[in-house]
Order: structure tokens, then C-alpha cells, then sequence
């Protein structure tokens, strides 16, 4: 077993390859997808045929945002009630903008997920965009736990 202590560009083409092939099985709206390793450096990024130009950058910045951040982007503007994802009050943007000043990728929509590995901790972080944010975040997710299964 190797010591995994950042994503690859083996582990971004699986989670890259799933992502395309669940959005072409389940034919959605076609999506842009990143994959940035643990310091936020962008392994791989793709815009599905379709897909909205400015998906491409925002797939970036949330997956920079999950990674750097080490949490999931939907946790910066949802709360999770009864089981399910809500929108929360209207937070104050001022947080955003100041997140922003350091970090000119920071994204607070969902659809970043931070990747973990047992003892290692965040080993980098997906961006999906162009779905429903919270659609979108059900995607990353269920790119990790495909990832996970191919360890």
C-alpha cells in the first residue's frame, strides 16, 4: 500500500473519469469537474462538451477551496437539518470578501469536497459545477467514495 499523502494524477483521472461517466449514465446537464492535490495545484480540470464556460474556473475554486480549506464547500453556506442540506440564513458576505482578500480562489458554493485519507488527513479536494449546488456536492461525494473503493 503506498503512503498517500497527496492525490496523483492516477487518482485524478479516476475521480475525473467517474464524474463524466455518472453525468453521461444519469444524462444531466454536463458539469466541469477539478481535481486539485493537497496544497490546492490543479491535477486535472475538465469541461464536459455542454457545459457552461465559467464552470471551468468555478470547478477550480471550489475544489481549492475544500482542499486549502480542508472542509466541503457546502458547510460555508448550508446547515444540515433532519438529514438534509438547507440553505443557511444569509451569512454575512463581509466573511466571504475577507476569506477573498487571502484567498482570491475562495468559493462558498457547494460543490467542493475535501478528500481524506486515513492518517494522512486532507490529501487534496474535488470542484464540481454546473449541476445544482447541492447536486453538484452529492457528485463530489460520491467521486470520493468511488475513490476510496479503488485503494
Amino acid at each position: 500500500m503506498r503512503d498517500l499523502k497527496s492525490l496523483t494524477e492516477e487518482d485524478a483521472v479516476v475521480i475525473v473519469d467517474y464524474v463524466k461517466d455518472t453525468v453521461r449514465r444519469l444524462e444531466v446537464k454536463s458539469v466541469s469537474v477539478a481535481v486539485v492535490d493537497v496544497r490546492g495545484n490543479v491535477l486535472s480540470a475538465i469541461r464536459m462538451d455542454g457545459a457552461l464556460p465559467h464552470t471551468f474556473d468555478v470547478a477550480i475554486c471550489k475544489g481549492k477551496t475544500a482542499a486549502l480549506y480542508e472542509r466541503d464547500t457546502v458547510l460555508f453556506s448550508h446547515v444540515e437539518k433532519g438529514g438534509e442540506w438547507v440553505r443557511g440564513e444569509a451569512h454575512d458576505h463581509r466573511a466571504d470578501d475577507n476569506r477573498r482578500l487571502v484567498s482570491p480562489f475562495f468559493c462558498s458554493w457547494a460543490g467542493g469536497v475535501a478528500v481524506f485519507s486515513d492518517g494522512h488527513g486532507v490529501v487534496g479536494g474535488i470542484g464540481i459545477s454546473g449541476l445544482d449546488e447541492l447536486d453538484d456536492h452529492e457528485l463530489g461525494e460520491k467521486a470520493v467514495d468511488h475513490w476510496e473503493l479503488t485503494q
